[in-house]
Order: structure tokens, then C-alpha cells, then sequence
């Protein structure tokens, strides 16, 4: 690990900074659109050891927001609700403990909005349906070496809504973003396990989430 901050133009990669947060491993960080601003949240060390602190970038300089929140975890799924202008976190874990709360970051604090919704699990993910209003969550895993889930949940701010119970097949570390020209949560790849000793899949496959249903859109591609 590093603690270089990378940024991409179109064409290439360059470092842009060194120093700020601390070198980690699955914080998240999501773009904060209407205060124009990175924010990084979390993560652990390479001693294992967990972190709870809320970094900024805006383009220049990390900043540390003094604040408090969510207790020390990493493994979450984050996305940014554009009509409310927060960024909403659910889940993770600390060690063994696994963590079913969401939050929310309002741009000077975080908010514990919900202790009710999809179980507690890491490695989930989650996109803003901007057409909609919600975030959609899919899939994670309830304990290291545990049970992988392919249950679909919505976000509307208020509470939780499972939505789909099928679909992809279960599945964690799949990568999510919402296509809004076409109005589709699009879900790429993932694994359906997480143990070292175990064999498990990685997948290739493509699925869309057109609020009501999933498609599978393709089996080729990366």
C-alpha cells in the first residue's frame, strides 16, 4: 500500500498527491456533488488495525473532518443520493463483528439513519438509481467464510425495501453504477465467496436492474 492519490483525465494517470489519509485497504469514497468534494471514510491498516476517520479531497489537499460517526469498519457499500445530497453508507465490519446500520453523511455530519433493513453483511454494493431516487443494494456476505446473498434492497431515505430475492446469483465485490440515458443499474462481476481456503467463483457476467427486474445483458466483455 500507498499513500499516493491518483487521479485519471480521460487518457492517463498521474499522481496528483502524497500524504493525508493514512495507507488503507476497502475505505469507501464516494463524490459529493453538491459540495464538490471527495469523501473517504474508514478502512484498515496493513497491522489490521480499523479506522474511523472522514477525509476530504477537493482537488488540490486532503482535509481531516473533525467529526464523529460510524465506529471503525471497512467492507461497506457507498453511493451518493443526488436529490438529498448525502452520501449513504450501509454495513461493514470490525474484525468479526458485522454491522447491518446505515449512515449518512450530510456535508458536516454523519447521521445514523436506520439499524432495520437488509441484514448485516460486508462487501455489498450499492448505486444511486438518480431516475428513481433510490439506492439500490445487492448481494454481500453475512460473516467472513459465511453465507453470500443475492437479495436486491432499495434506499428511498427513509427505509429499506427488499425488491428482489432473484436474479444474479449470489455474490460480493461486484462493481455497480447506474446508467441514467438508460435508466438501468448496471452490475458487473463479483465473487460468490469469501475464504481463503475455499474454492470459489469469479464471475463475468453482466446484469441490469431496471427497478423491477434483473436482466442479464451479457456473459463476454472484461
Amino acid at each position: 500500500m500507498t499513500d499516493q492519490t491518483w487521479e485519471f483525465d480521460g487518457s492517463a494517470w498521474s499522481v496528483v498527491a502524497t500524504g493525508g489519509p493514512t495507507i488503507r485497504g476497502n475505505a469507501v469514497m464516494c463524490y459529493d456533488r453538491a459540495r464538490d468534494e471527495m469523501i473517504l471514510y474508514g478502512g484498515w491498516t496493513p497491522s489490521d488495525w480499523y479506522l474511523d476517520d472522514t477525509w476530504s479531497w477537493d482537488g488540490t489537499s486532503w482535509t481531516q473532518k473533525q467529526v464523529q460517526g460510524p465506529s471503525a469498519r471497512a467492507n461497506c457499500a457507498c453511493a451518493y443520493d443526488e436529490a438529498r445530497q448525502r452520501i449513504v453508507v450501509f454495513g461493514g465490519s470490525l474484525w468479526q463483528t458485522i454491522y447491518g446500520e446505515t449512515w449518512e453523511w450530510d456535508g458536516k455530519q454523519w447521521l445514523l439513519c436506520s439499524t432495520e433493513g437488509p441484514s448485516p453483511r460486508i462487501f455489498p454494493r450499492m448505486a444511486y438509481d438518480s431516475q428513481r431516487g433510490k439506492c439500490v443494494l445487492f448481494g454481500g456476505q453475512d460473516h467472513y467464510a459465511g453465507t453470500t446473498m443475492g437479495d436486491t434492497w432499495e434506499w428511498d431515505g427513509s427505509s429499506w425495501t427488499q425488491v428482489s430475492s432473484t436474479g444474479p446469483a449470489p455474490r460480493l465485490w461486484q462493481m455497480m453504477a447506474f446508467d441514467p440515458i438508460r435508466m438501468k443499474t448496471v452490475m458487473f462481476g463479483g465473487t460468490n465467496a469469501f475464504d481463503p481456503a475455499d474454492i470459489f467463483a469469479i464471475f463475468g457476467d453482466t446484469w441490469e436492474w431496471d427497478g423491477t427486474s434483473w436482466t442479464q445483458a451479457s456473459t463476454t466483455g472484461p
